[in-house]
Parts: structure tokens; C-alpha cells; sequence
């Protein structure tokens, strides 16, 4: 067993995660265990597992959101769609133009299919 450390600050809010891992089980097995969390505004109020949890749900339901979109509009490329975290921590993804006529055809398909609420605008 080796066990590496990364260092992660999501692009989804200011907090700064290190976990360890084990270089030897295959990736899609992998267990990263959280050692230290600098946290931000949105998740002082957590623990280091709390906010783990919390800025993991929000960032992979923002990148399923961007791919699930992506899915739909093969022509869009994931680099050139807008998004943000609301007040809530739910994610809002802007529809490119070429989107917009599918805002509810989008937001039907992302209901309830993610940790966090993902919504089409």
C-alpha cells in the first residue's frame, strides 16, 4: 500500500481539501479519506467530513450537470458553459443560446438526479 496526498481547491467555492488515497487500488475503487479542510464561509459551520461531503455533492452535481447537458447538446463543449452556486448551494447552469428552447426538457431530466439540486436557466 502507498498512500499519496493531494491537495484540491474546488472551482465551486473557496474551500481547500487534502485527502489521502491509496495508489495501489484501481481508481475507480479508490476511498479518498479527508485529513484536512480549510474551509470557507459557505461550510465553516461543518467539520472536515461535513465539508467533504458537502463541497463533493456540490462539485460532481455541478460536472454531471455541465455532462448531462453536454449529452443532450453534443455540439457544446463543457469549457464554454456558464454556471454558478446559488446562495442555496444549488447549482444554476446558464443554456447557451442554442439551448434555451430545452430549459424545461433539461430541468426535467436533472430533477432529483443529483445531490445537490441542479437547475437549467
Amino acid at each position: 500500500m502507498t498512500m499519496q496526498t493531494t491537495k484540491w481547491k474546488p472551482d465551486t467555492c473557496g474551500c481547500e481539501l487534502e485527502y489521502s488515497w491509496d495508489d495501489t487500488v484501481p481508481q475507480d475503487e479508490r476511498v479518498h479519506v479527508p485529513t484536512a479542510v480549510k474551509r470557507c464561509a459557505a461550510h465553516a459551520h461543518l467539520d472536515v467530513e461535513g465539508s467533504w461531503t458537502e463541497v463533493m455533492d456540490e462539485n460532481q452535481s455541478k460536472n454531471h450537470g455541465i455532462g448531462l447537458l453536454c449529452k443532450e447538446h453534443p455540439e457544446l463543449k463543457p469549457q464554454d458553459i456558464k454556471w454558478k452556486i446559488k446562495a442555496d448551494r444549488s447549482v444554476e447552469i446558464t443554456l447557451p443560446d442554442e439551448a434555451k428552447g430545452h430549459k424545461d426538457s433539461m430541468n426535467g431530466l436533472a430533477l432529483g438526479k443529483f445531490k445537490k439540486q441542479v437547475s437549467f436557466e
